[in-house]
């Protein structure tokens, strides 16, 4: 509602998930997404742009969507990503650089231990990765072109896991991305933990 533009209500949908701590039901939920996400598209016309927010493991469960529609003659395309504490994992990670991610914006903190602490290298769909001493989750992806990271902090101080739900952060999403438009080129040539949003800046 504080920006009807950039959100507006009529065009906003939720999609929910179980959220266990599992490569596979996030897999079947990426299967449920593309369904949904498809039926909805019809409602559209073809130029209609998608953004999709995503926090925590939701934004895993769109970087599933490369395998599940990879092999459908339709395809989503998803005009801007945005991915709140999303834990970064071996298995989808590579994900982002599918062409069916046209902008992706990744917002993080230095402090958040949830968004790292999952155990990716001990779940048995992911038992390879142990190999290649992934046990925890990453906080940040490879850099590539069509992708910003930044830091959000509140009165100088990096937030936690769940306050990127909360609704003083939440009120205030249009503003942060708005900021990193307007940061674009500066936010791309240094390293993302410079990257910083200053929640208080934006009141």
């Amino acid at each position: 509602e504080t920006d009807p533009c950039r959100f507006p209500t009529d065009n906003v949908y939720l999609f929910g998930w179980s959220g266990t701590l599992s490569t596979t039901e996030r897999r079947k939920a990426a299967e449920n997404l593309y369904t949904e996400l498809i039926e909805l598209l019809k409602r559209y016309p073809r130029s209609t742009k998608l953004r999709i927010v995503t926090h925590s493991h939701g934004g895993n469960v769109v970087l599933n969507l490369p395998f599940i529609q990879k092999d459908k003659s339709i395809k989503v395309i998803v005009d801007e990503l945005v991915l709140l504490a999303c834990p970064v994992q071996q298995y989808t990670a590579p994900n982002l650089q599918d062409p069916m991610f046209k902008n992706i914006i990744a917002l993080y903190s230095k402090t958040d231990i949830l968004q790292i602490i999952d155990l990716q290298g001990l779940q048995k769909e992911n038992h390879s990765q142990q190999k290649h001493g992934t046990l925890f989750s990453k906080r940040r992806f490879k850099e590539q072109n069509n992708l910003v990271q930044c830091r959000v902090r509140s009165r100088k101080r990096d937030l936690m896991h769940i306050e990127f739900v909360m609704s003083n952060f939440i009120q205030k999403l249009s503003n942060v991305l708005s900021a990193v438009h307007n940061q674009l080129n500066v936010f791309k040539d240094q390293h993302p933990d410079k990257n910083i949003i200053e929640l208080q800046d934006l009141e």
